[in-house]
């Protein structure tokens, strides 16, 4: 079976989307408007399912920390959300697509505001906060972005300025927490899971 030869330009290109898109040969924008909503709402769904995911094993992942730094905020915080996430996700055919997408937003800032200020260095805080950054620029636009990345970076320049100066520090000793299977287990479904 012989290859079909590549479109030679964006109007031949055009003619070979699959009609299914809802915008071949089509330059009416509110189909194209209506697609793209539709891909957003797919991305948000995707998204809560991996939330979903992370909160079932990595509220545990967190809270088994506590093995070796004692029982923190933090960890009832995790747990607190990781709740939530699942109310909100066996919910989410009830539940708007703008309520959905403002509290996926409010979960991974309260997540990584949180591990900001509590571990600093040590928590993956700040991923948390510049993957807000890069979902908003993919959810809405590269300036709505550009500016919470902005946010982001303030309040990690507010969280190192307060450990650097003695207003915030770790409640716990760094050595033994580094060192503790829990706290790499975290980090590895964090990192595992996030993306």
């Amino acid at each position: 079976m012989r290859r079909a030869d590549p479109p030679k330009n964006a109007t031949q290109h055009a003619e070979t989307l699959p009609a299914t898109w809802g915008m071949a040969r089509s330059t009416d924008r509110s189909a194209l408007n209506q697609y793209l909503s539709s891909i957003r709402l797919s991305l948000i769904d995707n998204i809560w399912k991996g939330a979903f995911l992370i909160s079932l094993v990595g509220a545990p992942a967190s809270a088994m920390r506590s093995v070796s730094t004692g029982w923190m905020p933090l960890y009832s915080a995790h747990l607190g959300l990781a709740a939530l996430v699942c109310c909100l996700y066996l919910a989410r055919r009830h539940v708007s697509e703008k309520l959905k997408t403002v509290a996926i937003m409010a979960l991974f800032w309260a997540v990584g505001l949180s591990g900001l200020f509590t571990l600093g260095l040590m928590g993956s805080g700040a991923t948390w906060l510049a993957v807000s950054a890069l979902l908003m620029a993919t959810l809405y636009s590269v300036r709505a972005g550009m500016i919470t990345i902005g946010v982001a970076l303030v309040a990690v320049a507010v969280a190192a300025a307060a450990f650097t100066e003695g207003v915030l520090s770790v409640p716990f000793e760094a050595a033994a927490y580094v060192s503790s299977p829990a706290s790499w287990i975290s980090l590895v479904v964090t990192t595992a899971l996030l993306p």
